[in-house]
């Protein structure tokens, strides 16, 4: 069964974007048709992101400033 645009329409938030799990889980979610915002520390150290990907830079072990950044995403995404 092709996943190809069963998520069109649809915001998703990927934290962890910038590597790994997260950033397979941001492309498979970005061809099936998703809108994605990926939230990760670094982008630049694996190369480049997947092609439509909303980067946000953020390291989430930084609580302080957290209630920020999520503002900021609200507002502007």
């Amino acid at each position: 069964m092709s996943e190809e645009g069963l998520l069109t329409g649809r915001k998703v938030l990927v934290t962890g974007a910038s590597s790994g799990i997260g950033r397979a889980t941001s492309r498979r979610l970005l061809d099936a048709g998703a809108r994605v915002v990926g939230v990760g520390r670094d982008f630049s150290r694996r190369g480049e992101p997947a092609e439509g990907l909303d980067r946000v830079k953020l390291d989430l072990s930084r609580l302080d400033e957290l209630p920020a950044a999520l503002d900021r995403l609200a507002r502007d995404r």
